[in-house]
């Protein structure tokens, strides 16, 4: 055999070689907590681990019933045809017996590379299984946990490469912030006290949400599967001038959450959605998330392409028909039968909250008042709220008035995360789960 033709069998035995080096991973999703916030949690979660390009296949389940057999079936299943899988859960507070995943996932399907759980008190009754089961990274969280900002976070900054301990600290922090400034606001935190207040009439959650973390910190997306390539799709980053947590939540259910008729009733019956003058729960029709588009226009020489980029999701609220409730001085507010809220700047640092909106005009006799923005900022004693839009519907006025609220709870000395190694569990909270708020 000549050098040459030893040269060319050796390269096509390295190309005949190559596919069964490359690695590759599944992601298995699941939500559970009830039908409705289900159907939210998989329209909210599902789109980074889809849209990421580093899976192959993203499983998605949800539902509380034998959910310890259904996630490890969908695990079996991941792991026949992938050599990585990487599981987010989004539940309640669960156990996960070691010897019953042991037993539910062989030895051949112990392919876990993360785990991320958002489970109550999951840093003392699940982590130990994930453990057992050999997952290379495992997240769970220490007391009540609130995950409606760390986890999208997570999301986006993990499909985009970032490594999971530094990702889930600085989740944790922006967590923090963002529930302090939320409960801070008039009337919210009157309301989560009900729900998860103590003696102090604080939420128990802003004692919890501390993420607890087991294995490897710098874990990233790409490990293990050589040089994938990220899509990282510019609608599925975090901003707070983007709406932080809110408006990334709804880019992500744009076009994939439509809810109307007796489905929509149902969910606000279980929801239990309180009255309100301008949306009665009786007269809506129809609660979707819509995409706001922006286009871009780029010259050539045989023409003009144009390129849309997803730049907002926006809530659409149907009604039965228009409304016209009093207000105070001889004012009425005009509702439109269809109602649109687009979540603007979220900044909790700067304690600013701002909405686009349609559909909603002032009236006084002659003089009308089309409302287009609501921004949310701090005055001396709470908050001061400024609406913008224009008289007549196209002379641009803008009018502030305090609302009330308070000044923001001080954050923790010490926003660090905990490794599975230094974390105690607390006598008793095994014993507690049943009574969890968070399963009331």
């Amino acid at each position: 055999m000549t050098l040459r033709s030893l040269a060319t069998t050796s390269l096509i035995l390295l190309a005949m070689a190559a596919p069964s080096l490359a690695k590759d991973a599944a992601a298995v999703l699941m939500v559970e907590d009830n039908e409705i916030t289900e159907k939210i949690g998989i329209a909210a979660y599902a789109p980074f681990l889809i849209q990421a390009g580093a899976y192959k296949k993203v499983y998605t389940l949800h539902g509380r019933q034998r959910s310890n057999e259904r996630l490890a079936s969908a695990i079996r299943q991941a792991a026949a045809d992938h050599d990585y899988v990487d599981v987010i859960v989004s539940v309640h507070t669960t156990t996960r017996e070691p010897a019953q995943m042991l037993r539910l996932i062989p030895q051949n399907a112990r392919k876990l590379r993360l785990v991320y759980s958002t489970a109550c008190y999951g840093a003392d009754v699940e982590r130990e299984a994930w453990e057992q089961l050999g997952a290379r990274t495992v997240v769970t969280h220490v007391g009540i946990n609130n995950p409606l900002v760390a986890l999208p976070y997570f999301l986006s900054e993990w499909i985009r490469g970032e490594p999971v301990g530094k990702t889930i600290r600085e989740g944790f922090r922006e967590e923090a912030i963002t529930s302090r400034f939320g409960l801070s606001l008039p009337g919210v935190g009157e309301a989560m006290s009900v729900l998860y207040g103590d003696n102090s009439g604080n939420p128990a959650f802003l004692d919890g949400s501390r993420p607890v973390l087991s294995g490897m910190g710098n874990l990233t997306i790409r490990s293990g599967l050589g040089n994938v390539r990220l899509r990282k799709p510019a609608h599925l980053r975090y901003s707070r001038s983007k709406g932080g947590s809110l408006g990334l939540a709804t880019r992500a259910m744009a076009d994939r959450y439509d809810l109307k008729g007796e489905g929509l009733s149902h969910a606000l019956g279980m929801l239990r959605v309180p009255a309100t003058p301008w949306l009665p729960p009786n007269l809506l029709r129809r609660l979707r998330v819509k995409p706001v588009y922006r286009t871009h226009s780029s010259g050539h020489d045989r023409g003009i392409s144009n390129r849309r980029t997803l730049r907002a999701g926006k809530i659409e609220i149907t009604l039965a028909q228009k409304q016209s409730i009093p207000l105070e001085q001889g004012l009425k507010l005009k509702v439109s039968k269809v109602v649109t809220i687009t979540p603007g700047r979220l900044d909790p640092e700067a304690r600013t909250l701002r909405m686009e909106v349609s559909g909603l005009w002032i009236k006084k006799g002659a003089l009308s008042y089309r409302l287009t923005s609501m921004t949310v900022k701090p005055d001396d004693y709470g908050y001061k709220i400024t609406v913008g839009g224009g008289v007549f519907g196209f002379v641009p006025y803008w009018h502030t008035i305090p609302i009330g609220g308070r000044n923001p709870e001080p954050l923790p000395a010490d926003l660090s995360i905990l490794s599975a190694r230094s974390h105690e569990a607390k006598a008793g909270i095994a014993a507690s789960i049943g009574l969890a708020p968070t399963q009331r």
